[in-house]
């Protein structure tokens, strides 16, 4: 049996709105990294890995865990799967659709 009780339960499915929350987060990140070249793209990547290991801390110590479970990472896992498979594919088609709109006004006007 995956969830023994329905805290177990409660706590997966928060973990997996986390997990598509912070997948949704690394792409900011990593669109606002672009902005900045390499070095942009590598002070996101730290950042990012920063803020989702604190993220994902408290919200385990919100919810009172005295230890990591399977389920937590699991729940986490999933809401990143489903952010990839649905969301985060137009906001990346959409984030280079904006790029090259930039890249071709700027060979326009220089």
């Amino acid at each position: 049996m995956l969830f023994e009780t329905l805290g177990q339960a409660r706590i997966f499915l928060w973990m997996t709105a986390a997990g598509a929350g912070l997948s949704m987060l690394y792409d900011l990140f990593c669109l606002a990294g672009s902005a900045f070249g390499r070095r942009g793209e590598w002070v996101s990547d730290a950042l990012f890995a920063a803020g989702a290991g604190a993220l994902l801390f408290l919200g385990m110590k919100r919810v009172q865990m005295s230890g990591l479970r399977a389920y937590v990472l699991l729940g986490a896992a999933v809401g990143w799967f489903l952010y990839a498979a649905s969301v985060s594919r137009f906001f990346r088609w959409t984030s280079e659709k904006i790029g090259n709109y930039r890249r071709k006004k700027e060979t326009d006007n220089g």
